[in-house]
């Protein structure tokens, strides 16, 4: 994880301004793969200063313009006040109350109810797609409709990759269309 977050920080430094909306793209995937990452040491029972620890390798893109708060700053303290919880409960509940509120309320239904984080990864990948698609939009003359193009095509793959899967193991249609 280090070596791949250390390799999309280079990646988000080496950006010129243009690329602002692809590097805020990258800060997201790093935050929600943090977000699900501290999640899932808290259900397994860590303590949160090696929850911490963890967290503290991990490289997180601050940005250049010292005006704005970037993506990754905002995700940071979110990502602070998730590790310094208590328990996985007090997690959930902050997670319920930042700014991602909608896209993982039902996430968080489940994570308290059964204690499984299927949902909440699957609305935060639906979530990051949403944005992807906002790359292809914003500037059709930019590097932004490659980029958008590729993580469409990630996704379709993925998706078949589910599609197969699920088939091969006898799965439900149904069970099959919410993981995809």
């Amino acid at each position: 994880d280090v070596l791949y977050y250390s390799a999309m920080d280079n990646l988000a430094n080496m950006l010129p301004e243009q690329g602002r909306l692809f590097r805020e793209f990258l800060e997201l995937e790093q935050a929600f793969s943090s977000i699900i990452t501290v999640l899932r040491l808290k259900r397994a029972g860590l303590h949160q200063k090696d929850i911490k620890a963890y967290l503290s390798k991990l490289p997180m893109h601050t940005g250049f313009r010292a005006t704005k708060l970037t993506t990754a700053l905002k995700y940071k303290r979110l990502l602070g006040k998730l590790a310094a919880a208590q328990n996985l409960e007090e997690t959930a509940n902050l997670l319920n109350k930042s700014k991602l509120k909608n896209v993982v309320e039902h996430g968080i239904k489940e994570l308290l109810g059964n204690n499984s984080l299927v949902r909440l990864e699957l609305d935060l990948a639906k979530h990051l797609l949403r944005l992807s698609t906002l790359l292809i939009h914003q500037n059709p003359l930019s590097m932004h409709v490659i980029l958008g193009y590729m993580l469409a095509k990630e996704t379709e793959i993925r998706n078949l990759k589910t599609i197969l899967k699920g088939r091969q193991l006898g799965l439900a249609n149904e069970f099959i269309e919410q993981q995809i």
